[in-house]
């Protein structure tokens, strides 16, 4: 039975072993696999243009050391040099050069702070095309230019609306913008005779132009009575100025009570 024992005492330890070999080379194996494999970078927008190109070998290169001297160096089907005729797949390199053809050029319009512009971003414009851009103020603003420079031939930055054409470079250009100064107008209620009535509410209101006032009320005093406001001939006492185009000065009028008459003997 020891002997059994220490039998199956050693297999454990050799299946151990299998396992542990199994596991650490799956690992390095992984690793090794990773570390080989070429980093994703997510796509971003860029400003550089537009181009299409390729490698063409360079007129009269040769190849690199080769057994017969002289042989030029041959482009294949992907425009990619190669040694001798077609097919050959002997190593080394020839001299080649990259030939570029610009597509489309990247025109950008970005917007300032206090409105917006149409189209925005960036556009990608073939050479020679034309390309355009509209700013529009937001509400309290005013649109002054602009900046930029480049692109092709460009119109009148003071304008909403720019126009570049005969485009032949990437440019970038922002539409500025600044706040309006506020409109403001005064709105003063005032009691006639003071002795006679006050004003219960905001009696002096500053408000912006356009905008709504605060409501108030004429209130009489004891033994006077509220008539109108001298203004805007209202008769009712209390009153809200709204779409305030103007300054508005509003007089509540007020007069005497009649004293009630009373019939003691029957005539009055």
């Amino acid at each position: 039975m020891a002997n059994v024992k220490v039998s199956m005492s050693k297999k454990g330890v050799l299946i151990g072993l299998i396992v542990l070999v199994l596991v650490l080379g799956g690992g390095g194996g992984y690793l090794l696999w990773r570390v080989n494999q070429k980093d994703t970078v997510a796509p971003t927008d860029s400003s550089a243009h537009e181009e299409n190109c390729v490698l063409r070998c360079k007129a009269n290169a040769t190849c690199g050391p080769r057994t017969a001297a002289g042989d030029n160096c041959q482009e294949n089907e992907a425009g990619i040099c190669y040694y001798g005729p077609y097919g050959d797949t002997k190593t080394g390199c020839c001299e080649y050069e990259k030939i570029c053809n610009i597509t489309a050029y990247h025109i950008t319009f970005n917007k300032g702070e206090g409105g917006t512009v149409s189209p925005g971003g960036q556009q990608s414009v073939k050479p020679g095309n034309s390309v355009s851009s509209t700013a529009t103020p937001s509400s309290g603003y005013k649109f002054t230019g602009w900046q930029g420079s480049g692109g092709g031939n460009v119109s009148d930055t003071s304008s909403p609306t720019l126009t570049i054409s005969n485009v032949n470079s990437d440019a970038t250009y922002t539409a500025t913008f600044e706040a309006l100064p506020v409109e403001t107008v005064t709105l003063r209620y005032i009691a006639e005779p003071t002795i006679g009535g006050e004003i219960r509410g905001k009696a002096e209101q500053t408000v912006e132009k356009g905008k709504d006032g605060e409501q108030v009320v004429a209130t009489p005093k004891t033994g006077y009575e509220f008539v109108k406001w001298e203004d805007n001939g209202s008769t009712v006492s209390s009153r809200q100025d709204t779409n305030v185009q103007g300054n508005i000065t509003g007089k509540a009028i007020f007069q005497k009570a009649e004293a009630p008459v009373t019939c003691g003997d029957g005539i009055c």
